[in-house]
């Protein structure tokens, strides 16, 4: 009897440390990924307009806040443009293919040394996609009570 309640203490130890440390090390994991990636700051005075033409679509980071990205080609340059996450696209029916005429309206900014517009709107022929509000917050992060 004692024999078999050992073997249960020992079995139910060892599933509790190894919950434990999967807890850890995904925390760390969590924390690694924030301490890493710093919010980009949107400059309201450095706004600018980009006329171009979608080359590609593309996604940055997984799950429902993969950042969704255009990739413009306008007369002089290829620039990269952050819209928002996913998610968020999806959800407002927003639809971007290669070949697409677009002007962007937003704000240059740096990640990890690749210069990029932090897009605020969106237009597309006759339809305009509002990411940021006119001080730059993200709409997508609204709470609505």
């Amino acid at each position: 009897m004692f024999k078999a309640s050992r073997t249960k203490f020992i079995k139910t130890s060892a599933v509790c440390l190894t919950l434990l440390g999967l807890c850890c090390l995904a925390a760390a994991q969590t924390q690694h990924a924030s301490a890493k990636a710093p919010a980009l700051k949107y400059d309201l005075k450095a706004e600018k307009k980009i006329k171009g033409t979608v080359q590609e679509m593309k996604l940055e980071g997984q799950g429902r806040g993969a950042l969704m990205h255009l990739v413009l080609k306008t007369a002089t340059d290829t620039v990269n443009v952050y819209l928002c996450p996913q998610h968020f696209i999806k959800d407002m029916g927003i639809e971007f293919k290669p070949g697409d005429e677009v002007e962007v309206i937003g704000s240059p900014a740096t990640d990890n040394g690749v210069s990029i517009i932090l897009a605020r709107e969106v237009d597309k022929g006759s339809d305009a996609y509002v990411l940021r509000d006119d001080k730059g917050v993200p709409v997508w992060n609204w709470q609505h009570t």
